[in-house]
């Protein structure tokens, strides 16, 4: 199951992506979005949080990653709201 949540404040849009799977162990999550690793032993390179997070801050925002293992993940996205159409 995954949770996909949006809420605003009166500068920004958050929105918020839960999981409830096996969660992530904590001596990766200080690395989670500033390195290309993985964690999954294949071939894979990492690199989408890599650019998730690059692509948020261009934006003005930011991503921040939680977890418990066994209880799951949750990303939180939180982007300035653009309130003047005529800018």
């Amino acid at each position: 199951r995954v949770d996909v949540e949006l809420n605003t404040d009166s500068a920004n849009a958050i929105i918020t992506v839960r999981d409830f799977g096996a969660g992530i162990p904590e001596q990766y999550l200080s690395v989670l979005g500033k390195e290309e690793v993985t964690f999954k032993g294949g071939c894979e390179r990492g690199l989408g949080l890599v650019h998730a997070k690059k692509t948020v801050n261009s934006w003005h925002g930011d991503m921040k990653i939680e977890s418990e293992l066994g209880k799951g993940t949750t990303v939180s996205l939180s982007l300035p709201r653009y309130s003047d159409v005529n800018k």
